[in-house]
């Protein structure tokens, strides 16, 4: 194989310290995305092995997300249903408002209070940030819908 890395770094180091130029030689990080960056350089990466590399990031990061989602969504979903109470119509979309807003202060916060510089890696750019917050949206408007029953009946009591 061929080392084309201007800084004379052999392949694995190039891989896991995020390119060539971008880091110090001798600073060894991962990358949040080694298997693309694997396939980018050559790499016989199988279909299989790319569905069991997803399939395991699911079983062991997907409960952290989880965690990092309720957090989010508990004092979210807690004030929508104040405001909600008082703008009854706008229910569903300020769930939905909610959860993208709760969901994009917890990545936010999260860069602030963890070791890694992101701890979620696809909250690193602006579109990645955007595209994790709008989950929330899709979450607070099933949240606004599954709760409307209960919704509609505590407002009739009222």
């Amino acid at each position: 194989m061929v080392n084309d890395d201007p800084n004379g770094r052999p392949f694995g180091d190039r891989v896991f310290s995020g390119g060539a130029g971008e880091r110090d030689p001798g600073e060894h990080r991962p990358d949040p995305d080694n298997l693309s960056r694997l396939i980018d350089l050559g790499a016989p990466v199988s279909p299989g092995i790319g569905a069991l590399t997803t399939a395991q990031d699911i079983a062991f990061f997907g409960p952290v997300m989880a965690a990092i989602t309720a957090a989010a969504f508990l004092p979210a979903f807690l004030a929508a249903w104040l405001v909600s109470r008082v703008f009854p119509p706008a229910r569903i979309p300020i769930h939905m408002l909610a959860g993208a807003a709760s969901l994009w202060t917890a990545f936010e916060l999260m860069g602030f209070f963890t070791p890694m510089p992101t701890f979620v890696a696809a909250a690193r750019t602006l579109d990645g940030l955007l595209a994790l917050s709008s989950t929330g949206l899709i979450g607070g408007a099933m949240f606004a819908f599954l709760t409307n029953r209960h919704a509609e009946h505590a407002a009739a009591r009222t």
